[in-house]
């Protein structure tokens, strides 16, 4: 589809399978980076498995939306009472918030001539848009048996529609536009 719309094979990078590792992904951005221009249009477009999982910071639900890479394990395979495997296994995962830094790397270099477009086609990658709403189906989260729902303060996590955080961010960015296909 991208070569039909002029994206020249070169430009093309692709992960898949054992390739998309935490470090991957993070390598796949860096490279990234150094081959766009201002003014450039990238398309960014993550296919795979979705998860919930314990967060330490002020969530609405104390939970990070993850794109699942290679090898993390599936929950059901994460014995939650080794704390030390827990921990290990999460660290695996790519959370939202993290996926958001490299991206704003990116319209950073793209600058406010450039384009982004996102797409995001596993579970829980709405979570950002979503707000408090309730997420019914999919894998239940992945939490430590310590975990407590009722402890963290109901806000708006995402922050996407608080108007002057917006302002702030999208000086000098390029505007990006996000698909994000959940369930």
């Amino acid at each position: 589809a991208l070569k039909t719309q002029g994206f020249a094979q070169k430009n093309i990078e692709q992960l898949a399978n054992t390739q998309v590792t935490k470090q991957g992904i993070e390598s796949a951005f860096r490279r990234l980076i150094q081959r766009i221009q201002p003014s450039d249009v990238v398309v960014i477009h993550f296919s795979g498995h979705g998860l919930q999982l314990e967060t330490n910071a002020n969530k609405i639900d104390g939970l990070d939306e993850c794109f699942v890479t290679y090898p993390a394990l599936s929950p059901e395979k994460i014995d939650i009472n080794d704390s030390i495997k827990l921990q290990t296994e999460m660290a695996k995962y790519l959370r939202g918030h993290e996926l958001g830094v490299e991206l704003k790397k990116v319209r950073k270099k793209l600058g406010p001539k450039g384009d982004l477009l996102v797409m995001l086609d596993f579970c829980n990658s709405g979570g950002a848009t979503r707000g408090a709403n309730k997420v019914r189906g999919g894998k239940k989260p992945l939490v430590s048996k310590a975990f407590k729902p009722s402890q963290h303060q109901r806000s708006d996590s995402s922050q996407l529609f608080r108007e002057n955080q917006l302002v702030l961010e999208s000086d000098g960015l390029s505007p990006y536009t996000v698909i994000s296909a959940t369930r």
